[in-house]
């Protein structure tokens, strides 16, 4: 058993769900020093420094687990002991709304990050080769001299492992008399909820009845999508915002038929593996991680092409009495594999 030290600068969303799935279930003693998920910025440049002045005894443990919203290269001139980077995002590989600019300093810590790193972890293989893919493309910007040597050092050192989930043992599917339709990501632009509202005001226009679930964390301001969507459906949206219970949100996933993801950005999709393993039928967009997380023999019924892919694949869950019932049971009892149970070993033999 090894004492490890896990600094987690943004504990909130995935990355709480990580720290708190892998030291409840390791065989390792894991100690956790945390700060609040907000101001995510500044978090990426200034965490390293405030865990080095509060961490006066590195020495004590055998390494560093650290997750890639902070600076690592300046926290290992000062602990000087072996770091476990885990890729939750990248900011190289990020999309961006119209209105703003590639953050170049987000992006030299995420290379900076692979360089110190002992060992490198992504979520995904999705994930790491978008990452990868990514490097030429930014250094054909740089006006002299790139670095492109580090891309070689990025392929030989990189590894996947998928996220644990914390999966409980599930309940029977609810059926309900009209179908639930469930949001249950983060209220963000990379998510993309503008075009999930849309295809639900498709959808109702053409006379299906349905309700709506809307949770997922949101930050201090309400995108308007949202704001609308409650105006606009009413009493139809049976729930509106964050469920800090974990067992509340259970029910609300066990309680939903439909979860639909219209994301530009995923590199995992935590939120969407326990929709699927509590018995939603997804409909996900095939691109970024849900090919890869998804098992093959669904993506024909789950993947969609396009919106208007979406829309038919919408109207033909919507129209079976039962809601593709098999497929639900099929498609939960496959995302067990991703329980921490399963995974934890994994990570724990790394050190």
């Amino acid at each position: 058993m090894k004492k490890l030290l896990f600094l987690e600068p943004f504990y909130g969303g995935s990355h709480k769900d990580f720290a708190d799935g892998w030291i409840q279930h390791s065989r390792h003693q894991i100690d956790l020093v945390t700060l609040p998920a907000r101001f995510w910025k500044w978090r990426l440049r200034m965490a390293a420094l405030y865990f080095v002045d509060i961490v006066d005894d590195f020495h004590k443990y055998d390494a560093l687990i650290c997750t890639s919203m902070m600076s690592i290269s300046e926290l290992k001139n000062h602990c000087q002991i072996p770091i476990f980077l885990y890729m939750h995002e990248s900011q190289l590989s990020y999309p961006l709304p119209k209105s703003s600019k590639v953050d170049h300093h987000g992006i030299h810590i995420d290379f900076s990050n692979c360089l110190a790193a002992d060992w490198l972890v992504f979520n995904s293989h999705t994930h790491m080769s978008t990452f990868i893919d990514h490097i030429d493309t930014y250094f054909a910007r740089v006006p002299e001299y790139p670095p492109h040597w580090i891309k070689k050092i990025i392929m030989q050192k990189a590894q996947v492992l998928h996220p644990g989930c914390q999966l409980k043992n599930n309940a029977a599917f609810v059926h309900n008399k009209r179908p639930m339709i469930i949001w249950n990501h983060r209220w963000e632009f990379d998510k993309n909820p503008e075009e999930f509202f849309r295809a639900l005001s498709e959808i109702d226009g053409k006379g299906y009845a349905f309700d709506i679930v809307l949770l997922g964390e949101c930050g201090q301001d309400v995108p308007k999508p949202f704001i609308k969507a409650k105006d606009k459906w009413g009493e139809r949206v049976l729930h509106y915002g964050f469920v800090d219970n974990k067992n509340d949100y259970i029910t609300w996933l066990q309680r939903a038929d439909l979860v639909i993801s219209t994301a530009l950005q995923e590199n995992f999709g935590i939120s969407v593996v326990e929709a699927m393993y509590y018995g939603c039928f997804p409909l996900l967009p095939h691109r970024l991680s849900y090919p890869e997380v998804l098992p093959r023999e669904y993506h024909k019924e789950c993947l969609y092409k396009d919106f208007a892919d979406l829309i038919a694949k919408m109207e033909k869950f919507l129209q079976i009495p039962e809601r593709r019932k098999e497929y639900r049971q099929r498609i939960s009892q496959s995302m067990a594999k991703h329980s921490w149970e399963k995974t934890v070993e994994k990570y724990d033999a790394i050190f």
